[in-house]
């Protein structure tokens, strides 16, 4: 038998809950695999710490999981370290408004490959690198359930991942277990550092910051718990959804009661 350590896979790693993800699971033991899109410096430093930590406990690759090339180059590199994996946190995704008036094409495309076509083609190119009973977690979303006003686009690809969820649930099973993880007010994003092309160029910086400042306040006022969730909150969901055999297909809200409320 194998002394090995698990593996987890974890995208959108670098920063945010992410990196949250990533440190709760090194700090159990396991190796990660931490992928990023731009954030090099941060997987760097982070990928540094965790092997001073532990030799060889964390490597970092970079991918635009809006490419399907990018896509299966990750898959080709995360094959080729040999570590099988027992564990992939889908986290990464874009969060930006999408009022039906000015929306482009390409807004459209950059959110519905980033949050909803990355998910499904990284666990398709993975397939072979899952080692027995691996567990698959997506990082949903409660606007994929009850959507939120002028982001119909980020709404309707968090619905659709969770449908992928329950789907590849029944598609992996009972080789696999595919579960996720449906975030409420966990670290809200920021609109005005929301990548391009998602933000229209001409809302300034200003403008972007008092959007937020109000979205924010609209959904704290429908929480019971009256608080913004921290990312250590999703960690420890997801590390329960790993270690539970008996339970796929499930979409677990952490949302401070936000889905009652």
């Amino acid at each position: 038998m194998s002394n090995d350590p698990k593996t987890a896979l974890i995208t959108g790693g670098a920063q945010r809950i992410g990196q949250a993800l990533v440190n709760h699971f090194h700090d159990l033991g396991w190796r990660v695999i931490i992928h990023y899109h731009t954030s090099r410096d941060a997987a760097d430093q982070l990928t540094q710490r965790l092997n001073s930590k532990r030799q060889d406990s964390a490597r970092a690759f970079s991918a635009d999981l809006g490419t399907i090339d990018q896509i299966e180059a990750l898959a080709k590199a995360v094959t080729d370290l040999e570590w099988p994996l027992d564990l992939v946190i889908h986290n990464a995704a874009q969060f930006s408004p999408t009022p039906l008036s000015t929306t482009t094409e390409s807004s459209w495309e950059h959110l519905m490959s980033t949050n909803l076509k990355a998910p499904f083609f990284l666990t398709q190119a993975l397939l072979n690198m899952l080692s027995a009973r691996a567990n698959l977690i997506f990082l949903c979303d409660i606007f994929g359930d009850r959507p939120l006003p002028n982001y119909s686009v980020y709404s309707a690809t968090k619905a659709g991942l969770a449908m992928m969820t329950r789907s590849l649930a029944l598609d992996l099973a009972p080789a696999h277990r595919v579960n996720g993880i449906a975030l409420g007010a966990i670290l809200p994003p920021s609109i005005a550092a929301s990548a391009e092309p998602c933000v229209p160029q001409d809302v300034p910086q200003s403008s972007a910051a008092i959007e937020e400042s109000a979205l924010l306040d609209s959904i704290l006022a429908r929480v019971p718990l009256a608080s913004i969730g921290s990312p250590v909150h999703i960690a420890e969901v997801a590390e329960f959804l790993a270690s539970s055999d008996y339970i796929t297909g499930q979409i677990i809200p952490v949302d401070g009661g936000r889905k009652v409320g």
